[in-house]
C-alpha cells in the first residue's frame, strides 16, 4: 500500500475544496490518479471504494458535484486518520531556553502566519515580521528557533530587523539555540549570531571569539575580531591580525584597534594610512578619539600638500592627500582649520581639475560648523571662478542671518550667470526637505532658515519644487501659485502637481480638500495599477466625511484590483479621522504621525 499516493490525493481535494467542487468534474490532476487507486483496490476493498470516490467526482454527468467531492474527502480522511503517520522523526529532546518563558496563551492561528514569513520566501513578509514585534508575538517561545534560523535570510532587511528588535528580546534564553545553530565555517547569517552571542555574553565567553577570530570563515572571523576590541588585554592579538595577508582581515583589525585606543593601535592605524592600506584606514582614523593620531594625520597631509605643489599631476601624491582629508571627517581637532584653509585659499590646489580632492575638501571645510570656518567658506564665493560657489551657499545659510544670506546670494539666481544658478538651485534640492520628508518627520534636522524673500523669487522663476518646500502660509500669492500647478494637469505620475497638493494640506488651505476632490476622476486613476507613498499621504489628507465617497470611486470606477485596494483602505483611514480635526489641517499631519510612522 502506498501512503503517498493517498497524501498526493489528499492535496488536490484541498485544492479543489479552494477552486470549487464544479471545478473537480473532468479535473485532469484526480483523474490520473485513478489507474494507480485502481490497482491498490485489488488488494484492498476500501481503497476500491476510494477509486470509485474519485470517479464519481471527476464525472462531467454526476449531479451535485461539491457534494460528491465532500463524500470522497470524508472517506479519504478517515482512511488517513487509521493508517497515516504522526511522529517525528528523530530522537526527542527538550528545548533548552523554554523553562526561561512562561507559558503562552497566543494561540497558533496568530503565530502560524509568523512561522511562514520567517520559513519561506516571497513578498510581505517584513510588515508580517514588524507587525508581530509591535503585536508581542515574539515573546512566545514558538517562534524563537525560526528566527534564529531566520539570521541566515538572504533578504537583508528581514535578517538586520531579527537581529536588532527581535532576537534581543528573549535574552539570555536565546543563547542555547543561537549556540547551536553557530557555525565557526558559516556566513552572514553565523556573523550575526555570534554578534548576538556576545551582546547577551560578554567576556565570559572570550575562548569563542579567539576561536572564531583564529579558525573562522572570512566572514565570521572579520566579526569576531571586531567585536575583540572591546577588551584592551587583545591588544597584541589585534596587532597580529592588522599584518594579515587579507585585506579584509587587516581592516575588521584596524576598527578594533580604534576602540582599544592605545597609543600601539593609534600607531598601527597611522602606519596603515601612509601605506598602501591607506583606504582600509580612513575609518578607523575617522571614528579614533585620540586627538594626538588626528594631529599626526594633519601634519601628514600639509607635507603630502607640499609635494603635490611641485608634483601636481602625481596620482600617488593625490590619492595620499585625499585618504588623508577623508580620514579627517567628523574631527574639529585644530588645526584641521587652517590646513583646509591653506588648500582652498591655493590657486594651483583648487585649479588643479581634481574634483574629489576639492570636494573634499570644501565638504570638511562646511562641516566643522566653527564661525571662523564658516565665514572662510562664505568668501570663497569671489574667488576660484565660483568652483565653490556651492560649498559658500550652503555655509551662508547655515551660518548668516537668513536676510543677509539672502542679499549675498539673490543676484547668482537673478543674473545672467546661468550655470551659477542651476548649481545653486540644485544645491537648494538637495538641502530643503520635500513636503513629503517634512510631513513624515523625514529630514527635519536637515531643514535651514529661509529668508521669506526667497519664496517670491522662486514663484517668478517657475521652481514649483521649490516653491512647495519653502511655502509656509496661505497667502493669495502662494495658495494661487500652488493651484496653478494642480488644477488642470493632474495626473498620478504628476509629482509636481502632488507636492504642490500636499503644500497647499501643510500651510492650511482650507479648499485644499475640495481642489483634491476634483482631480480624483476615473481618468487619472485607471491608467496604472498601485500608488506611490506621496501620493498615498495626500489622499489620506482628505477629511473623514470623504471616506464614503472615495470607497464609492474605487469600487465603482476603478478596473486594477491592486488601486482599488489601495483607494479603499486609504477610505477606511480617513473614516476614522476625530471628528475635532476635522477643520485643522495642521491636526491632520500631527494626527496621521501617530498613526503611521
Amino acid at each position: 500500500m502506498s501512503i503517498e499516493l493517498l497524501y498526493e490525493l489528499n492535496q488536490e481535494v484541498r485544492r479543489l475544496f479552494i477552486a470549487g467542487g464544479k471545478l473537480a468534474q473532468g479535473d485532469m490532476r484526480l483523474e490520473r490518479l485513478q489507474p494507480s487507486l485502481r490497482k491498490m483496490g485489488e488488494s484492498a476493498p476500501v481503497f476500491a471504494r476510494v477509486a470509485q470516490a474519485v470517479e464519481q467526482t471527476t464525472n462531467p454527468k454526476a449531479e451535485n458535484p461539491s457534494a460528491k467531492l465532500l463524500e470522497l474527502a470524508t472517506l479519504l480522511q478517515s482512511i488517513l486518520y487509521t493508517q497515516g503517520q504522526t511522529e517525528t522523526n528523530g530522537v526527542q529532546v527538550p528545548l533548552q531556553g523554554a523553562s526561561n518563558f512562561k507559558n503562552s496563551a497566543i494561540s497558533y492561528r496568530k503565530l502560524s502566519p509568523v512561522l511562514d514569513a520567517l520559513t519561506e520566501k516571497g513578498q510581505g513578509r517584513l510588515e508580517i515580521i514588524r507587525q508581530a514585534h509591535e503585536d508581542g508575538l515574539f515573546l512566545d517561545y514558538r517562534l524563537l528557533i525560526p528566527a534564529v534560523n531566520s539570521l541566515d535570510e538572504s533578504f537583508a532587511e528581514i535578517s538586520d530587523f531579527l537581529e536588532s528588535r527581535v532576537i534581543p528580546l528573549y535574552g539570555k534564553a536565546a543563547l542555547p539555540v543561537l549556540k547551536e545553530r553557530l557555525r565557526l565555517d558559516g556566513g552572514k547569517g553565523d556573523s550575526r549570531r555570534l554578534r548576538l552571542i556576545h551582546s547577551l555574553q560578554g567576556q565570559s565567553d572570550m575562548m569563542l571569539y579567539l576561536e572564531a577570530a583564529k579558525s573562522g570563515s572570512q566572514e565570521v572571523r572579520t566579526t569576531a575580531i571586531e567585536l575583540l576590541g572591546d577588551y584592551p588585554i587583545q591588544e597584541q592579538f589585534l596587532l597580529e591580525q592588522a599584518d594579515d595577508r587579507r585585506k579584509e582581515v587587516r581592516r575588521a583589525a584596524l576598527l578594533a584597534l580604534t576602540r582599544i585606543g592605545t597609543p600601539k593601535a593609534s600607531d598601527r592605524m597611522y602606519e596603515a594610512l601612509i601605506s598602501k592600506d591607506r583606504q582600509i584606514a580612513i575609518e578607523p582614523i575617522a571614528q579614533s578619539r585620540d586627538e594626538s593620531l588626528i594631529i599626526r594625520v594633519i601634519q601628514y597631509a600639509a607635507i603630502v600638500f607640499d609635494k603635490l605643489k611641485q608634483t601636481s599631476k602625481d596620482e600617488e601624491t593625490i590619492e595620499q592627500l585625499l585618504t588623508s582629508l577623508e580620514a579627517l571627517r567628523g574631527h574639529r581637532t585644530e588645526g584641521i582649520f587652517e590646513l583646509l584653509r591653506s588648500l582652498l585659499s591655493d590657486k594651483a590646489f583648487v585649479g588643479s581639475n581634481n574634483s574629489r580632492l576639492l570636494d573634499t575638501a570644501a565638504q570638511l571645510l562646511v562641516g566643522l560648523h566653527v564661525p571662523e570656518a564658516q565665514a572662510f567658506a562664505v568668501s570663497l564665493k569671489d574667488m576660484h571662478k565660483n568652483k565653490l560657489l556651492d560649498y559658500s551657499f550652503i555655509a551662508a545659510l547655515q551660518s548668516l542671518p537668513p536676510e543677509e544670506a539672502y542679499e549675498q546670494f539673490v543676484d547668482y539666481f537673478t543674473g545672467n550667470n546661468k550655470a551659477a544658478a542651476k548649481l545653486l538651485l540644485g544645491t537648494l534640492h538637495h538641502f530643503i526637505p520635500t513636503v513629503y520628508a517634512r510631513l513624515t518627520d523625514e529630514g527635519q534636522s536637515d531643514s535651514l532658515a529661509m529668508d521669506p524673500r526667497w519664496l517670491n523669487l522662486f514663484m517668478k522663476m517657475d521652481e514649483a519644487e521649490l516653491v512647495s518646500r519653502l511655502a509656509y502660509k496661505p497667502d493669495r500669492q502662494t495658495v494661487n501659485y500652488l493651484k496653478s500647478k494642480c488644477e488642470g494637469r493632474f495626473g498620478y505620475g504628476n509629482d509636481p502637481a502632488i507636492h504642490a497638493f500636499l503644500a497647499l494640506f501643510r500651510i492650511g488651505y482650507k479648499e485644499a480638500p475640495e481642489l483634491l476632490a476634483r482631480t480624483i476622476t476615473p481618468e487619472a486613476y485607471n491608467s496604472y495599477y498601485y500608488l506611490y507613498e506621496p501620493h498615498v499621504l495626500l489622499l489620506k489628507m482628505l477629511p473623514g466625511s470623504y471616506s464614503e465617497w472615495l470607497e464609492r470611486f474605487a469600487v465603482e470606477e476603478i478596473r486594477s484590483d491592486s488601486m482599488r485596494r489601495q483607494l479603499r483602505e486609504v477610505a477606511d483611514f480617513i473614516r476614522t479621522k476625530p471628528i475635532e480635526l476635522q477643520e485643522d489641517q495642521k491636526g491632520w499631519v500631527q494626527w496621521m504621525r501617530s498613526k503611521m510612522f
